[in-house]
């Protein structure tokens, strides 16, 4: 066997025998819909805003989850101005604006799509002017600050008058800014930089004031009076629910194809640490992605929630957006866009749901997988991996193993996402061998490797056996793309501490030939 092995790093020996990523099942699937998840909450999100009465009251009445999914499907479908394209365009925009209104509205207590300017801003979409005064006095008794803000636009569908539409916003107490009832500030003649702004009043008071104009509005069968209306029925979950609760209730639709990868690490604390990778398909992306791995960070966002799926009384654990890390070095020609979040969880197995959001295209992704988390052995020595790898990279980042997303101790290990690799992408292998929790002694390294030929039933030795009688730290091999001849892969290994304690490892992998790689390309 001829193995150039992989200059990666002084501290990853080149070992000259082979390779094997492990995969304890198919680390990627398309999503399934959690039994559990009764969507009941759906309707007190943002659609809120522009569901109408009595799709509110049918809804409410609704008593499976059948039915609601039934329900939010037909809801948005009545929304979609193009049924022949395969995007619901009024959907897409929609999220959009919920998301943009989180971004943008910022400062209080609340996510910013409960804002008043949130509410305007997921129905109106962004003003095409904005006039402010912060030191306005706007003489109203309940509100303790002052300033004045109006949002214009121009041309609004069914507004009042078809050339400028004013909002106004004055600012409380909080420093948030509630939506104005007064017709001086919402006249589209009224000047807010001067000391009086009534001129425009007559005009506003003949067109029927701001309760005309909110319910002249209209967005796709309500109004902009019956969303605000509606927006002041139920709480509904906090920011950092908002992603979850979203992609869960409303069911998103993935447009986007996920794939997840779990890897159980063991750090010197005996402490176990879940890195769990988060992958959408590259090609599926609208628009392309631009290939920079700083506009992939702006892009991409993913949350994970983990429930006991062994009956067991653990607490679910909730992994945040901010914890996920996009991949810092995107190959060329991999099929595949990451993120990756490193959290300690309990042993135990776990159901495992992640949620893929595209903050450009609008997409989404949603995965659910299973991962069984060992309970710690405290004799023998600690391995992490094998994991197999589409890239592995060097680092000076010394960081211990699990601390931080994609980081080995000095090495950038990116998973593969599926455990059939094609001859034409490169392939790496990554493990990582430590003493026993408490020991410091040498841990010794044996392994091999096995394939099985295309067409073949029985396994044939691959290579020559390793050994190594200190294998600390991390290993690594790495190999150029048509480096391997197609067929299924099998390493083992075992680790031995100086008690004698083992652990053992075994993974598998599918070099596949031309014709036989996944789609995923």
């Amino acid at each position: 066997m001829h193995n150039r092995g992989a200059n990666l790093l002084a501290a990853l020996a080149l070992l000259a025998c082979g390779l094997g990523p492990a995969a304890a099942g198919p680390p990627g699937e398309t999503a399934r819909r959690s039994g559990r998840t009764d969507y009941r909450e759906w309707i007190h999100g943002p659609v809120r805003y522009i569901a109408t009465r009595s799709e509110v009251r049918l809804f409410r009445r609704l008593d499976s989850p059948q039915e609601r999914l039934r329900f939010i499907r037909n809801f948005w479908e009545r929304r979609d101005p193009d049924p022949r394209t395969a995007i619901n365009e009024a959907r897409v925009l929609f999220w959009q604006r919920v998301a943009e209104a989180n971004r943008k509205f910022t400062g209080t207590a609340r996510p910013g799509w409960k804002t008043d300017r949130g509410k305007i801003y997921i129905l109106l979409g962004p003003p095409d002017d904005i006039e402010q005064d912060p030191y306005y006095d706007t003489r109203i008794q309940d509100v303790a600050a002052r300033g004045l803000m109006r949002w214009i636009y121009y041309g609004l569908r069914h507004a009042p008058t078809s050339a400028v539409t004013a909002i106004a916003f004055v600012r409380t107490g909080d420093n948030d800014w509630r939506l104005s009832d007064d017709p001086r500030f919402a006249s589209p003649t009224f000047n807010i930089y001067a000391m009086e702004g009534t001129s425009g009043l007559d005009l506003w008071h003949s067109l029927g004031g701001l309760g005309n104009f909110i319910d002249s509005v209209p967005w796709a069968g309500g109004t902009l009076g019956t969303a605000m209306d509606l927006g002041r029925l139920q709480e509904v979950p906090s920011a950092g629910e908002l992603l979850r609760s979203v992609v869960r209730s409303e069911e998103f639709i993935g447009n986007y194809r996920g794939h997840v990868h779990a890897e159980v690490l063991h750090g010197a604390g005996g402490v176990p640490i879940l890195a769990l990778t988060a992958a959408v398909e590259r090609r599926q992306l609208l628009p392309a992605w631009d290939g920079s791995a700083t506009s992939l960070a702006q892009r991409l966002v993913a949350t994970a929630t983990l429930e006991p799926d062994d009956g067991a009384e653990r607490a679910p654990v909730d992994i945040p957006e901010q914890a996920f890390v996009a991949e810092p070095r995107p190959a060329d020609g991999d099929p595949f866009l990451r993120l990756q979040a490193v959290r300690p969880v309990p042993p135990g197995a776990w159901r495992v749901r992640v949620i893929v959001v595209d903050r450009r295209g609008g997409g989404a992704a949603v995965v659910e997988s299973r991962v069984e988390i060992p309970e710690p052995a405290p004799e023998a020595p600690r391995v992490n991996g094998p994991i197999l790898a589409a890239a592995l990279h060097e680092t000076p980042d010394r960081a211990p193993s699990g601390t931080r997303p994609w980081t080995m101790q000095g090495a950038l290990v990116i998973p593969a996402m599926r455990d059939t690799i094609p001859t034409d992408r490169p392939v790496g292998v990554f493990i990582e061998i430590g003493p026993a929790r408490g020991a410091d002694g040498p841990v010794a390294l044996d392994w091999r490797w096995e394939r099985t030929p295309p067409g073949a039933q029985a396994p044939e030795a691959y290579g020559r056996k390793g050994h190594l009688d200190d294998a600390r730290g991390p290993r690594a091999w790495r190999f150029a793309p048509g480096e391997l001849p197609p067929g299924r892969y099998t390493v083992r290994f075992v680790a031995r501490g100086e008690n004698g304690a083992e652990t053992r490892r075994v993974l598998a992998f599918t070099i596949a030939g031309p014709g036989d790689a996944p789609d995923a390309r």
